[in-house]
């Protein structure tokens, strides 16, 4: 196995290359999602994968310490690593190689720069601005009730917010991560429909928390309202779970 290998775009170019370690996150955290690692289970040895995959063993380690910080694993000192649990995740299991580490990242870090924005959108919003975030909750939650693609639609909410910053710089970063945040919304989404009774209400309250903090100026509230929406969506996309 290469130590990295190209990833592609739609048209076919390289986008950048992925580190073997990523590989091996992935492809362990697509076997503990399909059920090959179960909860609570003892996973292999560092050496074990080095000898699988063909990887030294820092390689493997830096894979393994990327998911216990994820949460998706623990460790204990001279026992192992053992798979604290991710619930059904067959959701991930079509993801593109490379693409597990990235969309967990991302999740990551768009709590700390949505937080922020969000901050200062309650500080700096306008009512133009209210106007635009309450229309983009409003046909979100729409197309939520009625089952239909709504991936554009909470993107564009996330913006709004964002928008409401009056800071350009936020709004360009979102925009350049949109591929990555397109693919967690679209995962939130698949999830949603797999399980609606456990998921719909609760993101659709997350949002709306959003919202009233912005409107009551409450830059604290909607840093803390964004951010938990945001961990509490990966948390039911990577870990499996709902949280209330």
């Amino acid at each position: 196995m290469a130590h990295e290998i190209a990833m592609l775009s739609a048209d076919n170019s390289p986008v950048r290359r992925v580190k073997l370690s990523e590989q091996i996150y992935d492809l362990i955290y697509q076997r503990i999602a399909t059920g090959q690692y179960a909860e609570s289970s003892r996973l292999p040895s560092e050496s074990e994968f080095a000898q699988e995959f063909q990887a030294s063993r820092p390689t493997v380690r830096e894979a393994l310490i990327a998911l216990r910080e994820d949460g998706v694993i623990s460790s204990r000192h001279r026992i192992g690593y053992f798979v604290l649990g991710t619930g059904d995740q067959n959701h991930l299991r079509f993801l593109p190689l490379g693409s597990l580490a990235d969309v967990q990242r991302c999740f990551l870090f768009r709590i700390s720069l949505e937080g922020e924005a969000a901050f200062y959108a309650a500080c700096n919003r306008t009512d133009e601005d209210i106007a635009s975030i309450e229309k983009a909750a409003s046909e979100l939650s729409d197309l939520v009730d009625a089952k239909k693609p709504s991936v554009d639609a909470d993107y564009a909410f996330h913006l709004a917010v964002i928008e409401a910053s009056h800071n350009r710089f936020f709004g360009s970063t979102i925009r350049s991560l949109i591929n990555h945040v397109r693919t967690g919304m679209s995962l939130c989404r698949r999830l949603s429909l797999e399980q609606p009774e456990l998921h719909l209400d609760q993101m659709k309250d997350e949002h709306q928390r959003v919202v009233d903090a912005v409107i009551a100026k409450d830059g604290t509230a909607a840093r803390q309202a964004i951010r938990y929406h945001l961990d509490a969506s990966r948390q039911r996309v990577f870990l499996g779970q709902h949280l209330l």
